[in-house]
């Protein structure tokens, strides 16, 4: 991790919404993306001092290596076995049966998470982007160093006041920052300026760049391109042939092309719950039972975020691994029983098909606030 400069005196704060009082613009934008160390995992190991130092994997129940979900966040010690979020759970204990697997607490880790980006917000205007990670904006900072300084401020403050780490990468656009956050985790501060893109960015595997997944790293990788580097230096037109417009809008991203603007508050756009059974099941009783404590679940979920929604859906995948997704719009509510009653009228052709089921979940979108508005999350309640 970088250290901090010398001294900084951090400007007085007039409301957490618009960070530091009267704080001047510079010409160049700074702009930091903050990204939480393997969150879930890492808040687990604060709340239970046993776990320090232990491979902690966050997901679905292994079942002794039966299980059939998949992780969702694996500490650094679990990592070392060559566990990663999105692996099959039956895959994650095989690698390493003696770690310890945990529940998701989605609802204490939101709690968490809107804690940390007000603590973020006293120094700064802040954008979360999800539960573990967001921007900052730097802009007020004379330089990249005092952004730099910046920071290492906030860093030291979220540890103070949660014992978490994060890190937090620098640049003066939201896609370069966020690429930057990544280079020396956990714990890290990177700092990239406009004239360090070809040495720091160029060399990185063309995936490293956001929205960049494994369909378009495939489709690069036929045409010869594997790094950052290799997309600035083809030709647009090349790449317009081979990836339409999409193409062009990867070799600007490559030339350090990319917004600074935040965009405010993080609005979820669903709040979803599901289970993969051990045994794939056609009992009727079971999954109903299943369907009105994941129903339960969303609705509790709803609540705590004071959130109304009008459509609820439904997801079922049968054992072939065949899977559908269904949907009805009702009046906005946040009444548990007619999600019950939406999501048992969604799954009755499924539960009437009598072919056995490997998965089923619940699914609430269209969220709004109690006042009827998009929904907004509250960043800087208490948690």
């Amino acid at each position: 991790m970088s250290p901090a400069p010398a001294q900084h005196v951090t400007a007085p704060v007039q409301d957490p919404f618009n960070g530091p009082s009267a704080a001047p613009r510079y010409a160049t934008p700074i702009i930091a993306h903050l990204d939480m160390d393997c969150f879930f995992a890492q808040i687990e190991q604060k709340r239970r001092a046993e776990l320090a130092g232990l491979p902690v994997v966050v997901g679905a129940d292994p079942h002794h290596g039966h299980g059939r979900g998949v992780v969702c966040t694996a500490n650094y010690e679990a990592r070392r076995f060559g566990i990663k979020s999105a692996m099959p759970i039956s895959k994650a204990y095989a690698l390493c049966p003696a770690a310890m697997f945990l529940p998701v607490d989605y609802r204490h880790y939101s709690a968490v998470s809107r804690h940390i980006f007000s603590i973020a917000g006293a120094f700064c205007k802040t954008e979360r982007t999800g539960i573990d990670e967001g921007y900052l904006d730097l802009g007020a900072c004379r330089d990249f160093e005092e952004g730099q300084s910046v920071a290492f401020d906030i860093k030291k403050a979220i540890l103070e006041k949660t014992g978490l780490t994060c890190s937090i990468g620098i640049a003066w656009n939201k896609r370069i920052a966020k690429i930057a956050s990544e280079m020396q985790k956990p714990d890290g501060l990177t700092v990239i300026r406009s004239h360090e893109l070809e040495a720091k960015i160029w060399p990185l595997a063309a995936d490293k760049m956001p929205g960049i997944g494994p369909h378009t790293k495939s489709r690069l990788e036929r045409i010869g391109i594997k790094s950052i580097g290799q997309i600035a230096q083809s030709k647009p037109r090349f790449l317009a042939e081979s990836l339409g417009a999409w193409g062009l809008g990867l070799y600007a991203a490559a030339w350090g092309s990319g917004s600074a603007e935040l965009g405010g508050f993080w609005q979820p756009k669903s709040i979803s719950r599901e289970t993969t059974f051990g045994q794939d099941t056609d009992d009727w009783v079971a999954l109903r039972v299943t369907l009105d404590e994941l129903s339960r679940r969303v609705h509790a979920d709803a609540v705590s975020e004071n959130a109304f929604f009008r459509t609820v859906g439904v997801k079922v995948r049968f054992a072939n691994f065949e899977t559908h997704t269904h949907a009805r719009t009702i009046k906005t509510t946040q009444a548990l029983d007619r999600i019950k009653a939406t999501v048992k009228a969604l799954m009755q052709p499924a539960l009437e098909s009598s072919r056995k089921i490997r998965l089923v979940g619940v699914r609430l979108s269209g969220l709004t606030d109690a006042t009827g508005q998009t929904r907004l999350e509250q960043f800087y309640s208490n948690p």
